[in-house]
């Protein structure tokens, strides 16, 4: 399902550093997903149309103001 109208995300493997930042609980959410996750190269694309937030069925995205990053 397409949800970003900007094409900000990318699902691939989750990067190793990032899988052992994980607590337990996440990291069985991310093995539940075959161990990929969404990334955000184009973030700058983000254009804060909200439609990732309603979107996001773990309910893990959340908008921030640009100085908020």
């Amino acid at each position: 399902m397409v949800v970003c109208p900007n094409d900000v995300f990318e699902v691939r493997p989750i990067e190793p550093g990032d899988w052992g930042a994980l607590g337990m609980a996440a990291k069985l959410r991310v093995r539940a997903h075959g161990r990929k996750t969404a990334y955000t190269p184009r973030a700058d694309q983000c254009r804060a149309c909200g439609l990732c937030v309603v979107g996001c069925l773990e309910k893990a995205i959340t908008l921030m103001a640009p100085d908020e990053r």
